[in-house]
Formats: structure tokens, C-alpha cells, sequence
């Protein structure tokens, strides 16, 4: 576009824009009327307030009464006495099959092979 065209342009435009303005309503116009509220006097509402309040205090108070029985003293634990929280995880129904834990460097096989020596000096 050259430079006469856009202004050309420009003008219709800005035209158009304010016949656009001339139709419009105004803007307060458009906004919506708030409808008018209505104030109820509910006489009753404080005294069902009170009543709520004066239950929940009695409530509280007899669910403290009745709550759990005075706490006993227990022995303090000991360093020995103490159980991992996940030693529950190593208990399983095949465990007793396999039986305690192999040392390291033994084979499954020697379970069941009596342990004797094949060399000189080593037997019984």
C-alpha cells in the first residue's frame, strides 16, 4: 500500500468508527438494574444461634468426661528391646520352607548334603 491509501484508509475507518459511536446506547444503559433486597427482621435467629452454641459447649464438655481412660505409665524400652517398624515385612508363610538366612559364600545344595571333607587330616 502507498502512503495516499492509507490514509484514505484510515479516514473511512475513523468514519465508520464514529457512526458506530452515534448508534450505540450509552454504556450505563446496558449495565443490568440490582433488584432491591428485601431486609427480613427473623427474630428467632439469635436465640436458635444460642441454643446451637450451648450445645456444642455441652457436647464438648461430656465427650471430654467420657473420653478415653486416664493414660498408665509405661516402661521406658530399651536399646535391646527395639523392633525395626518394618521388621513385620520380612515375615512371610514361605520363610519357614527356606529356613534361617544362608552365610555368605554357601550354596542352597549344602543344606542337604552332610558336611564332610574330602581331604586328609580335615574328617573326624
Amino acid at each position: 500500500m502507498t502512503d495516499p491509501e492509507d490514509r484514505d484508509l484510515a479516514a473511512r475507518f475513523a468514519e465508520l468508527r464514529s457512526s458506530d459511536a452515534r448508534q450505540a446506547p450509552p454504556f450505563a444503559s446496558m449495565l443490568p438494574k440490582a433488584p432491591r433486597r428485601r431486609v427480613v427482621a427473623l427474630p428467632w435467629k439469635w436465640g436458635a444461634l444460642a441454643a446451637a452454641a450451648v450445645v456444642i459447649v455441652v457436647g464438648g464438655l461430656t465427650v471430654g468426661r467420657l473420653g478415653a481412660p486416664p493414660r498408665t505409665a509405661l516402661p521406658p524400652s530399651t536399646l535391646a528391646s527395639w523392633r525395626a517398624p518394618s521388621e513385620v515385612l520380612l515375615e512371610y508363610p514361605a520363610r519357614a520352607l527356606f529356613g534361617p538366612p544362608m552365610p555368605i559364600g554357601a550354596s542352597v545344595i549344602d543344606r542337604f548334603i552332610p558336611q564332610t571333607s574330602v581331604f586328609k587330616g580335615d574328617g573326624p
